[in-house]
């Protein structure tokens, strides 16, 4: 498969020019015959692998906050890219607008279904949705959002009248509230809940804008080519074409089955639903946040003692990082201050609960040893 970048494949509409960029650089890495990292800031060749072609390779936390790294190819993007056209029976070209971080999967495969089907991608800030005279741009088009994203853009009238111009929204990568989805039915915005990872190269299971608009629950059924099935704790297991071509040994993979960290259940024996993580990952806006890191770096304040970094429900993140702190002295402002260079900002936590002692619950066992 050769990844020659089409001169006319990105639209000029772009508003997003950064991610136009990071895109255009990518192509100009894989024409070369090299493989590429994924790398937030901007994408670099990688020419350690001598054998096996060219690679994609995109950074996931996994289950550690320890970084992994996913060794996709153009092919496996392509078997990713080919269930979504089964399950539309495409009869034309994808017509995209990506306004996800680009070095996620994704926001990257909104640009590989358009390469893929000769359509064009159209890079975009989503808060352009708010903008009457951009309407325009999202006629009959597909986008992705998370719900942080649609829970602010629901917010608009102008918004919210731009998305139900687009041929369909995939919402997934976080845990989205029920006060959201209705309204957003209520809106009548053509949604289609999906579920999947950097693994999958995407989506595995999708639930039409039809049977969401009909107050249909969970993230749908399997995609075209795609198996799911569930293990003997609960646990989501995926067998598809679009898993990663090598594996450092940190993926569960068994007779071409991954098993994943996701608890989920079948509702009427058919529709996937996301119940948890069976680890304590917390997902907050899309992305992936580990509570020990995070208490690490709270602990390193001078007056912190003890420290748990928990979450809550919340509609705009779908889970929202909450933290226990003791004691009850601590100055709060001068914590998150102290944090800002410590942590990125989707890790700081939004609401800090402090305590005279935390080491009666046990949950609250992270604490500081006292120097002797």
């Amino acid at each position: 498969m050769n990844p020659k970048m089409e001169s006319d494949f990105f639209s000029t509409q772009s508003t997003d020019k950064k991610s136009l960029d990071y895109a255009q650089s990518v192509f100009r890495i894989l024409e070369k015959g090299s493989s590429v990292r994924m790398e937030a800031l901007q994408p670099t060749t990688d020419d350690s692998e001598s054998t096996g072609g060219s690679h994609l390779i995109f950074q996931t936390s996994g289950t550690t906050g320890q970084p992994k790294y996913r060794y996709h190819t153009l092919g496996t993007l392509r078997e990713a890219s080919l269930r979504l056209e089964s399950f539309f029976n495409l009869q034309s070209s994808f017509e995209t607008i990506s306004c996800l971080p680009i070095h996620h999967v994704g926001g990257w495969m909104q640009v590989m279904r358009a390469w893929f089907t000769q359509g064009k991608v159209l890079f975009l800030n989503f808060r352009d949705f708010k903008h009457k005279k951009l309407s325009s741009f999202f006629c009959n088009r597909f986008v992705s959002l998370v719900p942080t994203q649609l829970h602010e853009l629901v917010q608009s009238s102008t918004a919210c009248e731009n998305l139900k111009l687009c041929k369909g929204i995939f919402l997934g990568g976080a845990s989205c509230s029920e006060k959201l989805l209705e309204f957003a039915r209520l809106k009548k915005l053509p949604i289609y809940m999906c579920y999947g990872m950097t693994e999958t190269a995407g989506m595995v299971s999708i639930l039409s804008k039809e049977d969401f608009l009909d107050g249909t629950k969970g993230v749908g059924r399997e995609m075209p080519n795609v198996s799911i099935r569930l293990d003997e704790i609960g646990r989501i297991c995926i067998k598809c074409k679009s898993l990663p071509v090598k594996n450092d040994g940190s993926m569960e993979i068994s007779k071409g089955w991954l098993t994943t960290a996701d608890l989920g259940s079948f509702i009427n024996c058919k529709n996937l639903k996301i119940i948890r993580r069976i680890d304590d990952v917390i997902n907050t806006g899309g992305e992936k946040v580990f509570p020990a890191l995070i208490e690490k770096q709270i602990l390193v304040f001078p007056s912190v003692r003890q420290c748990k970094v928990s979450n809550e429900p919340d509609e705009r993140w779908g889970q929202k990082i909450v933290a226990y702190i003791s004691p009850e002295s601590v100055k709060i402002s001068l914590l998150k201050e102290f944090l800002k260079n410590k942590l990125k900002p989707f890790e700081i936590p939004k609401k800090f609960y402090k305590s005279g002692d935390l080491s009666s619950h046990p949950k609250f066992q992270h604490s500081k040893e006292l120097d002797k």
